[in-house]
């Protein structure tokens, strides 16, 4: 009987299991279907898609949504994940993609897919991906891991890039839409 393994599942989410385990419930594993896929909390990922700047030949012309009148940030971003002394993360900084920082204790997170429809980049193997995720997850303080309670973890924008609308139309006219040699980036 010492070789049966305690599975439960049915409607488990992180906090049922938190709750169990809290308990000392002597379970083995827990089968997560739904509430895995689909939180309830937070059922959908609010991604937007956004044109950020374009390539004309040699020249980048940053691009704004023009229908709303608030501060947008143009151009392609670079994030920079930065580390304390002991290499544990202390916060993200979101700069310009080709804007220098002291990159003492922080490291690039984006670097290039794809360029023009090309990979530029090679693939890596889901599992090394798992790996890597795995190590990266034990350099994040406890208190931002919390399932209660969690701290909100540090992201900082550099601001003297953002642009109003207004600003932004007095510095970049609409160009003519007939343009030929555009190449669109966008984060």
């Amino acid at each position: 009987m010492f070789d049966t393994k305690i599975m439960v599942s049915g409607n488990l989410n992180e906090y049922k299991i938190k709750a169990l385990l809290d308990q000392h419930a002597p379970i083995d594993l827990f089968g997560v279907g739904t509430d895995l896929i689909t939180s309830s909390d937070a059922p959908t990922i609010n991604g937007v898609y956004k044109l950020v700047e374009i390539g004309v030949g040699h020249h980048i012309r940053p691009v704004i949504k023009t229908i709303e009148d608030k501060a947008t940030y143009p151009f392609g971003k670079q994030v920079w994940r930065n580390n304390d002394d002991s290499g544990m993360f202390s916060g993200d900084l979101i700069t310009k993609a080709n804007e220098s920082v002291d990159e003492t204790n922080r490291c690039p997170l984006l670097y290039p897919i794809l360029k023009e429809g090309t990979l530029v980049c090679s693939l890596i193997d889901v599992n090394k991906v798992h790996l890597y995720r795995m190590e990266e997850l034990k350099c994040f303080p406890n208190e931002y891991k919390s399932i209660e309670n969690a701290h909100q973890y540090p992201v900082r924008i550099v601001i003297a890039w953002c642009i109003t609308k207004p600003s932004y139309l007095r510095r970049y006219p609409i160009p003519d839409p007939g343009g030929r040699d555009a190449r669109a980036r966008s984060y």
